[in-house]
């Protein structure tokens, strides 16, 4: 019945009082990732320090050794910390936050059902991680294939398929995480499982998302040496080039690079203001991450509570008394209060 759908969309702010209140009593959820937010922020930050002094030692064999030599020279720098830091970085900003939300999909299910989280998140984390990856990628792939009728449905509605199309997408797959980790069942079945609860409460779900991501965009408005240089890279600050270099292979001679450092383009002045913007977007990344965390644990527990009542609400007798078999008959689970 129409009504119910009212009252379901009501009874989201009742789940959003409960989500609250398990929030407030559960402070270690936001361990992970926060533990997460700050390992990005330094992984950024020193891979960008390894960049910038890998730019700055290359600079001054721009246009003095052949490509092949400056490739040569440029490899036998990146291929210690510089590669192994972009590396950590790459696998962590990749799989980082999907490895993260399935262990604090396993937290939110305990935490919901009034049990301890301690100890839940690492155990969750490796057991699901793998389903969370894997949904995604589907997802990722389900939206590359559909992208060119997408964009033909968008155009012809005049773009209101491009908002409304995802936006009922997201209502049938809205609980696929919480059905996963709750059930403890296969990925297939977790979003067989979705889609089924999206078209059992498909109204109230959309309001859901509208809601989610409105207040989400609002919240949201290093082989060198040990210390990560190289012997390169100490020649080049102590400029040294023409006589370290000049026999070293690579060409150039012993005045290689010199008419680059006597042209007055200040290195020292180019590395402070590259740090500082390495160290300005490392902060804001930690900052901004924190903001959306809010959001992201809160409507997790959210979704977790909405799927394991099923969006059950209670009318009056009085307002189902005359619809008794069409509510048996509707969607909606309803139970008449005696």
């Amino acid at each position: 019945m129409k009504g119910n759908k009212g009252l379901k969309i009501l009874k989201l702010f009742d789940y959003f009082k409960e989500a609250f209140a398990v929030n407030i009593n559960n402070k270690g959820l936001y361990k992970p990732q926060l533990a997460y937010l700050v390992l990005r922020g330094i992984l950024l930050f020193l891979s960008g320090l390894a960049i910038t002094d890998l730019a700055a030692t290359m600079a001054p064999f721009i246009g003095n050794v052949d490509f092949t030599k400056f490739f040569q020279l440029l490899w036998s720098e990146f291929k210690g910390t510089p590669m192994i830091l972009m590396a950590v970085t790459t696998i962590v900003m990749l799989f980082g936050s999907t490895y993260v939300e399935a262990g604090l999909y396993g937290m939110y299910n305990k935490a919901t059902d009034g049990e301890d989280i301690d100890g839940v998140f690492a155990p969750s984390a490796n057991r699901y991680f793998f389903s969370f990856l894997l949904g995604n990628i589907l997802i990722f792939i389900f939206w590359l294939i559909i992208l060119i009728p997408y964009l033909i449905v968008g155009l012809l509605t005049l773009t209101i398929g491009l908002i409304w199309i995802p936006l009922f997408f997201s209502a049938l797959m809205m609980v696929w995480k919480a059905a996963l980790v709750s059930e403890d069942i296969g990925l297939i079945d977790a979003i067989k499982e979705s889609i089924a609860f999206g078209k059992r409460h498909f109204i109230p779900a959309t309001f859901f998302v509208i809601l989610r991501e409105a207040l989400s965009r609002m919240g949201g408005s290093g082989g060198g040496g040990g210390n990560g240089t190289s012997n390169i890279s100490n020649t080049f600050n102590n400029n040294n080039l023409g006589s370290d270099f000049g026999g070293s292979g690579f060409g150039g001679g012993p005045d290689m690079g010199s008419s680059f450092l006597d042209s007055g383009f200040d290195f020292g002045i180019i590395r402070i203001i590259a740090v500082s913007g390495i160290t300005l977007v490392s902060i804001m990344t930690i900052i901004v991450g924190a903001i959306h965390m809010i959001f992201d644990i809160f409507f997790g527990l959210t979704s977790v509570i909405i799927y394991k009542d099923d969006w059950h609400v209670e009318v009056p007798e009085e307002t189902t008394s005359g619809d008794a078999d069409k509510t048996n008959n509707d969607s909606d689970d309803v139970e008449v209060i005696q």
